[in-house]
Parts: structure tokens; C-alpha cells; sequence
């Protein structure tokens, strides 16, 4: 089966490359220029009373180039300069350069392009691979996991290939594949293969999918995933994955499902949201070395309350709460528009919880309180 995803990844590729090579012949379009620029000062303060500062100044560059109505190219490029407490995770390397008062990168974010075919459309590349309608914990989107807690988190591309067909106005059918995010790996393994299927019409939206992934020693994965989205006068959705590993005994500790609702009052000044999120112990959203952001219980509640003062100002306040031990998170910010693509961010984060060992407790998340002080430009 390895061998088999290695082919299709091949031919995928190939048949794409050949697709935008004829399409070169058109003449291009000039080259779009934006991006985002974060200058963030964190404090976070421990429940014995220290307390520990840091940096974090990162910008997103994104390009944008297209030949006539036909092919477009996109690239992504990200830049991070790290210091204190910030940069304490990545003091041993990982793509980091240690310098006298820094820790710096740059990484390579997003490089793929989209051919246009009429009935279907042609991605490849280094691209975001995403899935479902999922607002807040999204578990169907399984190649990035998501957790309100670290709501700065960029959704990671994968080396990924997808074709969409477009068989009438409500229906989307995309074949798609991916290949390991462990670069070094030649023979197949954790390549993910599968295929999806949208219906939309003017008020919801359903999405259906199955995905393969080659395993080490025979203990491939499937996955079987299902959201659904709709939005009349309240928004509701629903989002769903069942992960199964081969040759291992599984039940519902492989399925993970969230269901939420929003809506917007008083002429859109109000907006309200909640979501709750059911993780099995061997689900896409557990917690484990590989998914940092995952969660270590099955139930949980995700609310938040946002106020527009006017178009340059609001004011939220969120709560995360794990169910199973009575712990959560409260999340206070503030964000205030000095002029059109400048926002300055005030947000506190506080840990709360009844037995030292819950999972939101200032002993577990090792901070009792953190704040943040973000400038935000958009260019």
C-alpha cells in the first residue's frame, strides 16, 4: 500500500506540473504583495510568585501571482525573533539561530499553485489541506489541530496535492493527497491518501470524507470524518471525526465530535458563541507527543462574548472549561484600532482550577495568570 501512495503522490505531481507548465504560456499577471507584522510582549506570572517576560516579533509575507483567469501561485514566507521567555522552547535549535539577545527564523509557510479547469480546479504544492466547518475545536480538520488556548496558532501546510470537480453549482468531489510530514521517509509511510464531498446550497453546508494513511508495520489509519454548517438566524454546526488504527482494538475512544452555535444581536454590536467538544482517549484531539495542543480529558466547553464599542474598538471574554475536573481558563481581551491596519491587543489569561492536578490548574499549565501586549500591522 505504501508503494501505491508513493505512485499516486508521483503521478499527481506530475500530471499538475504538466498542467501549469501549459498554462505558463499565458502571459502573468503582476505580482500581489501582503502580509501581517506582530510585535507581542508576554508576561506570565507562576502561583509562587515569580514571574518571567517575553518577546515575539513575527511577520507573515504573502505573494500572489496569476496568468490570466488560468493558474495562480502563491508563497508564504514567515520571520520570528524570539527572546526570553518565548524563546525558552526552542533553545536547543529546530530551525532557530541563536544569537547574543535572540532566537530567529525563517520558514518557509506556503508555496503551491491553483491551475483552473473549468469543471475542476488543480492544487499543489506546500498548501493547507483543511476540512470540515468546525469554529473552535474542528476535529475533522485532523492535519491541524486547533485549541482556543493558543489562538496565534497558523494553521501548518503540508506537501499535498487536491482536485476539486465541480459536477453542479452544489456539489464539490475532491481526490486528494498528502505526503508524510516526516520528510525523511522514502517508503511511503504516513503518506495520507482519500476523498472528500461538499453539498452547499444557500443556507448549509455538509461535508464528508475518508482518508487513509500508511502505518509502520501494517497499523495504517483510517479516518472517516463528517461536519455539517448552517445559518439561519442562529449558525449552528456540527463536526465529527472516527479515527480507526488497524491491527489495534478500538471503540469510541477513536472518535472525537464538537457541536456549536453563534449569533449576532443588537444590529451585530453583540456576538456570542459556545461550543462543546467530546475527545476519546485515542482521538485526533487527544493530547499526545505529536499533537502538543491536544487535550487530556473527553469533555469540554468553549464560550465567548464579544462587544463592539464601534468599528475601531471591542471588548471579549472567553472561558475554556474541562468538564471532567472542573478546571478552565478565562480569556479577557481587549483590541483597539488606532487606524486602519494598525490594532493594538490587551488580553489576560487565568488558570483556574479546584485539585492541583486538573488539567487547567496553575501547577499543570505552570502559569497562574499571562498577559499579553500585541501591536498587529496589516500591509
Amino acid at each position: 500500500m505504501n508503494k501505491i501512495l508513493l505512485r499516486l503522490s508521483g503521478t499527481w505531481f506530475a500530471a499538475a506540473a504538466l498542467f501549469v507548465f501549459v498554462c505558463a504560456a499565458l502571459p502573468a499577471q503582476s505580482v500581489k504583495f501582503s502580509g501581517i507584522f506582530d510585535s507581542k510582549l508576554t508576561l506570565n506570572f507562576k502561583q509562587d510568585g515569580e514571574a518571567a517576560a517575553g518577546i515575539e516579533e513575527f511577520a507573515n509575507f504573502r505573494l500572489e501571482s496569476g496568468i490570466k483567469d488560468k493558474a495562480v501561485f502563491f508563497a508564504a514566507f514567515n520571520a520570528i525573533v524570539l527572546s526570553g521567555l518565548m524563546a525558552e522552547s526552542v533553545q536547543s535549535g529546530g530551525g532557530f539561530v541563536i544569537g547574543e539577545s535572540y532566537a530567529a527564523a525563517l520558514e518557509l509557510e506556503r508555496l503551491y499553485f491553483r491551475a483552473n479547469g473549468g469543471i475542476f480546479d488543480v492544487e499543489a504544492g506546500l498548501k493547507r489541506l483543511a476540512f470540515g466547518f468546525g469554529q473552535v475545536f474542528a476535529p475533522s480538520d485532523f492535519l491541524n489541530s486547533r485549541n482556543p488556548l493558543f489562538p496565534d496558532a497558523r494553521p501548518r501546510a503540508v506537501l499535498a496535492g487536491s482536485c476539486e470537480f465541480y459536477p453542479n453549482d452544489s456539489i464539490i468531489i475532491e481526490p486528494f493527497v498528502s505526503t508524510s510530514k516526516n520528510p525523511f521517509y522514502s517508503n511511503g509511510t504516513g503518506a495520507v491518501a482519500g476523498i472528500s464531498g461538499i453539498y452547499n446550497n444557500s443556507s448549509a453546508y455538509m461535508e464528508t470524507f475518508y482518508a487513509f494513511e500508511a502505518g509502520e508495520n501494517s497499523n495504517n489509519i483510517h479516518r472517516v470524518g463528517f461536519s455539517f454548517k448552517t445559518d439561519i438566524v442562529i449558525g449552528f454546526w456540527v463536526d465529527a471525526l472516527y479515527l480507526f488504527v488497524q491491527q489495534l482494538n478500538m471503540n469510541e475512544t477513536g472518535l472525537s465530535f464538537s457541536a456549536g452555535a453563534d449569533y449576532s444581536f443588537f444590529n451585530g454590536k453583540c456576538y456570542t458563541l459556545f461550543e462543546y467538544m467530546w475527545s476519546g482517549s485515542s482521538s485526533v484531539t487527544a493530547k499526545t507527543k505529536k499533537n502538543i495542543y491536544g487535550f487530556e480529558g473527553q469533555n469540554y466547553l468553549y464560550g465567548v462574548f464579544r462587544f463592539n464599542f464601534n468599528d475601531w474598538t471591542n471588548a471579549s471574554a472567553a472561558c475554556l472549561a474541562a468538564l471532567d475536573n472542573f478546571s478552565c481558563t478565562p480569556i479577557l481581551s481587549v483590541e483597539y484600532g488606532l487606524f486602519q491596519g494598525f490594532t493594538l491587543v490587551f488580553q489576560t489569561q487565568v488558570s483556574v482550577a479546584k485539585e492541583s492536578d486538573a488539567e487547567f490548574s496553575p501547577e499543570k499549565t505552570k502559569t497562574l495568570c499571562t498577559a499579553n501586549i500585541k501591536a498587529r500591522m496589516r500591509f
